[in-house]
């Protein structure tokens, strides 16, 4: 049986038969990895519990991967944290994990933990210091990491990057240069929804007289929720956007989900059809 080393960790109440499972895996091997299924809200991710009360190593979170494939990624981190008693470095390409793929870690923002690792709040109710948490990110086609010159913002909505910019390696751009026409301190219209409850946005369109842009959840609104932000904010928030930067004037673009792909047309279209 393995007892954690933690200062003032204590193994929650179980409340349910996973909850069981879970505790018994963390006891008897060290760790257990959450799967979460991914919805028209978000893509599937995968984190583990347990490095952080046996082990003193962060725990990881992955998104965008199969569950086996996810299951067997933080599988092979268990072994280089438990094992090998490895730290894990920030931002350091890792070429031991996948095969013929780089494989990065970066901090995750504490203000990403409710929306993501809300069982981790439950697990590790007892202690008092913050819990560290990296994020397991996977390169694009090219073998990009989102914070090098050059990445494929396509990938974006598959696997959000939960790191704060000011964290990224010094002379990082996540995502390459400036896109828009726009100057990225223009201020746009968004919606409080967007803003203070995480709901994604699914419409974007460009006014035709000023070319004005707009952020929106495809859902009906009160002007009482409208709110001014710059494009720059709204960018940082949903790296996808970036697909859109040549969108013109006057047209407008939607999806059905944050993992959809952008479709468009000029707004006259719509009024026609």
């Amino acid at each position: 049986m393995i007892e954690s080393t933690l200062p003032d960790f204590k193994l929650p109440e179980a409340e349910d038969d996973y909850d069981r499972r879970l505790l018994a895996d963390v006891t008897r091997i060290g760790w257990h990895h959450v799967h979460v299924e991914g919805d028209g809200d978000g893509p599937a991710f995968a984190f583990s519990l347990g490095f952080y009360a046996n082990y003193r190593q962060p725990e990881v979170i992955v998104f965008g991967l199969p569950p086996k494939t996810a299951q067997q990624f933080l599988n092979i981190v268990a072994v280089k944290v438990a094992g090998a008693g490895e730290a894990l470095v920030p931002f350091k390409a890792y070429e031991d994990i996948a095969e013929g793929v780089r494989i990065a870690f970066v901090p995750v923002a504490r203000r990403h933990y409710p929306e993501y690792l809300g069982y981790a709040g439950w697990f590790y109710a007892s202690i008092k210091a913050d819990l560290p948490v990296l994020q397991m990110v996977w390169p694009d086609r090219q073998g990009l990491f989102p914070w090098e010159q050059g990445w494929d913002t396509s990938f974006a909505s598959a696997q959000p990057l939960l790191c704060d910019k000011e964290d990224q390696p010094a002379g990082a751009d996540a995502g390459d240069a400036w896109p828009f026409d726009s100057p990225p301190n223009v201020m746009c219209f968004t919606v409080r929804g967007i803003l203070e409850d995480a709901k994604p946005i699914l419409m974007v369109s460009r006014d035709e007289e000023d070319g004005a842009w707009q952020f929106l959840t495809g859902d009906a609104f009160e002007m009482a929720d409208a709110k001014l932000v710059s494009l720059q904010s709204m960018v940082e928030r949903d790296a996808s956007l970036r697909a859109l930067a040549d969108m013109p004037a006057g047209w407008m673009a939607w999806r059905e989900s944050p993992a959809s792909a952008w479709s468009r047309q000029a707004q006259s279209q719509q009024t026609d059809d």
